[in-house]
């Protein structure tokens, strides 16, 4: 495999550093790119063939969140690690729902193991979020049981392809109520926030 290029995002120059050092140490890396911002992420994920990006959690212009979903949206195919001091339950399953690859706690006393896995493109969950992701793989597991209408498997597809309730409601001859009700159906079904999260979440579990 390649060596891979990876972005380190994190409004801390500190915490920059740290992480470009443990990679460099590894010569895991191709090329490191910084980045202390949300947007600035993306902007470089529009200029350069990226493979990883490693991100806080707490930062300006798109925290790590809101850039996971519009990368998760934009370049499914890079992979995503969360590096960062938060360990809260909800926030953890709701980044895993988004396809993260992995999350490092920022005092994981075995931060280059974790980022040689990372740069590896392995899953990697530091130990203290290891028990959520097993939580959820088996929520996973349990909802691949989960069927589909025959109504639901014409509207999700729809919903991938971006098209709003008006325009699914012309293509299926249904109210716009009719689909907006089906819509919120779909995501109760799988526990699921809003039309982002259940694509990436489809995708994941074989539905589309």
């Amino acid at each position: 495999m390649n060596k891979p290029n990876i972005i380190i995002a994190d409004d801390h120059p500190a915490q920059r550093l740290g992480l470009k050092y443990h990679l460099k140490t590894l010569q895991a890396a191709e090329t490191i790119f910084e980045a202390d911002n949300g947007q600035a992420v993306m902007n470089l994920l529009s200029l350069h063939p990226i493979d990883i990006v490693i991100m806080d959690m707490k930062m300006p212009s798109m925290n790590g969140f809101e850039t996971t979903q519009v990368i998760r949206r934009l370049h499914p195919n890079v992979k995503i690690y969360i590096s960062s001091l938060y360990d809260d339950e909800a926030l953890i399953t709701n980044l895993i729902k988004l396809g993260i690859t992995g999350y490092i706690l920022k005092d994981d006393p075995n931060q280059e193991e974790a980022l040689s896995e990372c740069a590896k493109g392995h899953v990697f969950f530091s130990k203290r979020i290891e028990p959520f992701y097993i939580k959820s793989l088996q929520r996973d597991y349990q909802h691949r049981a989960v069927k589909l209408t025959p109504r639901e498997e014409k509207l999700l597809p729809l919903i991938a392809k971006g098209k709003n309730s008006q325009e699914i409601a012309r293509e299926l001859s249904l109210s716009k109520f009719t689909v907006e009700s089906y819509r919120k159906e779909l995501l109760a079904k799988f526990d699921l926030s809003n039309s982002t999260a259940l694509v990436d979440f489809a995708h994941r579990i074989g539905l589309l």
